[in-house]
């Protein structure tokens, strides 16, 4: 069976069916806004960890999170089309994140990656929820 979590992922529509497909899950929630999906999957298989894998390789983009499982903590995740995942631990409320590293400039080089990551995951969002995104930033 595995460790279980809730994991919810939006996708652009275009890319529903195709994600669903690479995933190999069907979810028990979707909700949909002007351009994209979002899809509920409770009882996950470790944070779909493997399955979101697949769907990053086929340069799908998508951003979600998972909830905290018997051995990994939650994660806020997401895709920009080069073909990784990448995650930002949370804490178990959600009200913040986890910086890592024994010593202080560990800790400074994961506050660093975990800026960096915020920052792309926010790009992403923006970019799947406007499709002009790209125009707005060419122009500014």
């Amino acid at each position: 069976m595995g460790d279980r979590c809730w994991v919810d992922v939006t996708v652009r529509k275009e890319d529903e069916e195709r994600f669903l497909d690479l995933v190999m899950h069907a979810p028990e929630g979707r909700d949909e806004d002007g351009m994209t999906v979002s899809l509920s999957f409770p009882e996950a298989n470790y944070g779909m960890g493997q399955p979101l894998d697949v769907a990053a390789t086929a340069r799908i983009q998508f951003y979600g999170s998972h909830t905290r499982g018997d051995s990994y903590g939650p994660n806020e995740f997401y895709s920009n089309g080069d073909g990784q995942v990448n995650y930002i631990p949370t804490d178990g409320d959600g009200d913040g994140y986890v910086i890592s590293g024994r010593t202080s400039s560990e800790r400074w080089a994961s506050l660093r990656m975990l800026d960096e990551r915020i920052l792309e995951r926010e790009v992403l969002v923006q970019r799947l929820h406007n499709p002009i995104f790209d125009l707005t930033q060419e122009s500014a």
